[in-house]
């Protein structure tokens, strides 16, 4: 199980467990140089969820697929100033945050190229019409389709990698 952290700020992402997003930490990202390009060693997975059983389970199954997980952030302010700042090859977003939706979370990673999948209990019609394309599980959900939906989402990514010989 995850170490609890207890929230640094007001203004960060709520509870944490000990590996996503700390201001004052250097970022997570292990890199390798090959051929003069910075790799990453794992793919790195944004997950915003402010359920903590949800939260767990989410990072237990993405790292259980062999992937980095930044977070989870549970607090839109949190979960913005990552979007922002951090690079990531995918996210996973719940949609509500509390009394606040995840959407311009989505907003920013839509800009920064980051491909993400909303997890959430609420229909694709209930997504904006922005999102209403974008891939879509509902709670509950098999962690096998999960696992299987941010493959594709990072499939292009990885194939963005492999140099062309």
């Amino acid at each position: 199980m995850h170490p609890y952290r207890a929230p640094q700020s007001s203004t960060g992402g709520g509870w944490s467990f000990g590996r996503g997003i700390d201001a004052g930490a250097a970022p997570l990202e292990a890199t390798t140089a090959v051929r003069g390009h910075r790799m990453r060693e794992r793919p790195r997975i944004l997950v915003v969820e402010d359920d903590f059983l949800v939260a767990t389970l989410l990072a237990e199954i993405l790292e259980s697929a062999g992937w980095q997980v930044v977070g989870p952030v549970a607090h839109l302010a949190g979960a913005l100033d990552a979007a922002v700042s951090e690079d990531f090859d995918a996210a996973v977003l719940d949609v509500n945050l509390g009394d606040q939706t995840v959407y311009p979370v989505a907003e920013v990673l839509d800009a920064r190229g980051v491909p993400f999948v909303f997890v959430t209990a609420y229909g694709r019609e209930a997504l904006p019409r922005l999102f209403c394309g974008r891939p879509h599980l509902g709670k509950p959900f098999a962690p096998r389709k999960l696992i299987g939906t941010v493959s594709h989402l990072i499939a292009p990514a990885a194939d963005a990698d492999t140099p062309l010989i």
